[in-house]
C-alpha cells in the first residue's frame, strides 16, 4: 500500500545520487540509485578528521579546499550522478520559519501576480531576519555567507493549509519558508572539486531534513527533540509544529540548539578503560553486547561500563530534554538499555526504513554497503518533497535569483 505522501513526491528515473556531507569533524559520501519507489544504497566513503576526545571548548577547524579537493576526488562519482549537499552545524545553517504577509485588499481573492509579490515579501523580510543568526552560528562575516537555497514548504490561509492560496481571501496569508546559509568559500570548494558532468541539486544542514520528516508525518502537529548522533559529535535538535509568533515571524519549526563532540568512540574508550584493551577488542566487546553474545554476567558488566559512557553525553544534554518526546536518529547501533536511562520519557528510535517507508519508498541496501544512511535517505526524500511545492519554490527562487548561486557562475 502506498503512503499518503507519495503521490505529492516526483517520482525519480532511476538516478545516480552521492549525498555528500562536509563536517568540522568529517567527510562523508554515500552512493545510492533511485527509481520510482525504490532506494538502493551501494556504498559510504567517509574520513574522520578529527576525534571526539578533542574537548568542547576546542572546536575542530573547517577542512581546507585543498582537504575537500582531494576527499571528492577519491570518490567514484557516476558520470551525470545527482549531488546533495549537507552541511555540519559550522558549514551550513537551515532555517524553516512560518511569515505572515499582509494583503492589501483582502476581499479581492488572490491571484498569480499578487502571490509572487506575497512571496517576494516573504522571502525578503525572512532573509532580513534571519540572516544575522546564521552568521552568528556559523561565526563569519556577511561576504562570507551564502544563500544557497530557498523552499516553499506550505501556505496557510486563515489558519488552515492550502496547496495553493489562488483564489482565496484573507487579510494575510502565511508562508512556511526554508532558508539554507552555507559558508561560501567551502560551497566553492566543493563546487569547483565536483566534476562538470554532475549536478549539485540541493543543499540543506545536516540534521534538519530527518527533523522536517518527522515533523512531516504528523502533520506538522509535533513538538519534539532530537538526538542526531553523527560520527564525531551529537546534534541537539528540537521540532515544534506549533512556534509562536513574534512579530510576523515564528521562532524556526526545526533548530539545532547544540552540538557536542561525542560519539561511539566514548564508549569504546569506556570499555577500553575498563578492561585495558585495544580498541579493536573494544569495538568487538560492543558488538557482542549490542547482540547479547556472551554470557549474563558478562553482559552486565559491559551494561554497567557503557551506561556509565551514555550518562557522559546526557549529562550534557539540556535539562528540558528530559520531558520532551525525544527520538534517537543515529548513524551506529546502541544498546537498548540507553533508551531508558535517566529520562521520564523513554527515547524514540528514528529508524532509516521506517521513515521511508512513512513517505512510500522500499529501501534495499547492496551486499556491501555498511554504513550508515539516515542522511542521505532523508535529504533525498526532502529533496523529492519539495515537488509538491514546486511551483511556490520557482516564485521564490526567482524573487531571489541573484543571490543563489549556480555552479556555472561558481566556476567561472
Amino acid at each position: 500500500m502506498k503512503s499518503f505522501f507519495s503521490k505529492f513526491i516526483i517520482p525519480p528515473r532511476g538516478d545516480a545520487y552521492l549525498a555528500l556531507e562536509i563536517s568540522d569533524r568529517y567527510l562523508r559520501g554515500t552512493f545510492f540509485s533511485a527509481s520510482g519507489e525504490n532506494i538502493n544504497l551501494s556504498g559510504v566513503v567517509e574520513d574522520i578528521l578529527t576525534e571526539s576526545a578533542v574537548p568542547a571548548d576546542s572546536p575542530a577547524s573547517l577542512p581546507s579546499p585543498k582537504k575537500i579537493y582531494s576527499f571528492i576526488n577519491s570518490l567514484p562519482i557516476p558520470r551525470s550522478a545527482k549531488v546533495i549537499l549537507l552541511g555540519g552545524p559550522s558549514v551550513a545553517v537551515t532555517i524553516p520559519a512560518w511569515i505572515k504577509v499582509t494583503r492589501s485588499d483582502w476581499r479581492r481573492e488572490v491571484d498569480e501576480g499578487e502571490l509572487e509579490n506575497l512571496i517576494s515579501q516573504a522571502v525578503w523580510k525572512f532573509l532580513n531576519f534571519y540572516k544575522p543568526r546564521a552568521l552568528q552560528t556559523l561565526n563569519i562575516g556577511d561576504t562570507e555567507i551564502l544563500l544557497a537555497r530557498i523552499r516553499i514548504l506550505g501556505v496557510r490561509v486563515n489558519n488552515h493549509r492550502v496547496l495553493n492560496p489562488i483564489g482565496f481571501r484573507a487579510k494575510t496569508i502565511e508562508i512556511l519558508v526554508e532558508e539554507t546559509f552555507i559558508n561560501r568559500d567551502l560551497y566553492s570548494a566543493v563546487s569547483e572539486s565536483l566534476p562538470p558532468s554532475v549536478s549539485l541539486i540541493s543543499t540543506s544542514a545536516v540534521g534538519v531534513s530527518e527533523a522536517l520528516l518527522l515533523l512531516r508525518v504528523s502533520g506538522f502537529d509535533r513538538r519534539f527533540s532530537a538526538l542526531r548522533l553523527l560520527p564525531e559529535s551529537v546534534l541537539v535538535l528540537k521540532g515544534d509544529g506549533h512556534s509562536r509568533y513574534h512579530g510576523n515571524l515564528t521562532e524556526p519549526i526545526i533548530d539545532c540548539r547544540l552540538s557536542l563532540p561525542w560519539s561511539r568512540s566514548r564508549l569504546l574508550a569506556e570499555i577500553g578503560g575498563a578492561l585495558s584493551v585495544s580498541r579493536a577488542v573494544s569495538d568487538k566487546l560492543f558488538s557482542i553486547n549490542i547482540a547479547g553474545a556472551a554470557s549474563p554476567r558478562v553482559l552486565r558488566f559491559l551494561k554497567q561500563v557503557l551506561d556509565n559512557g551514555w550518562r557522559s553525553l546526557l549529562n550534557q544534554l539540556p535539562r528540558d530534554l528530559a520531558s520532551d518526546s525525544t527520538f534517537l536518529l543515529s548513524d551506529y547501533d546502541l544498546p537498548d538499555s540507553f533508551l531508558r536511562l535517566e529520562r521520564k520519557k523513554p527515547l524514540l528510535v528514528g529508524d532509516c526504513q521506517r521513515l521511508a517507508s512513512d513517505f512510500g519508498y522500499i529501501l534495499s541496501v547492496s551486499a556491501d554497503f555498511a554504513g550508515p544512511s539516515l542522511s542521505a535517505v532523508a535529504s533525498f526524500i526532502e529533496h523529492c518533497l519539495s515537488g509538491s511545492d514546486s511551483d511556490l519554490n520557482r516564485l521564490a527562487e526567482r524573487r531571489a535569483k541573484w543571490l543563489i548561486p549556480s555552479r556555472e557562475e561558481n566556476n567561472s
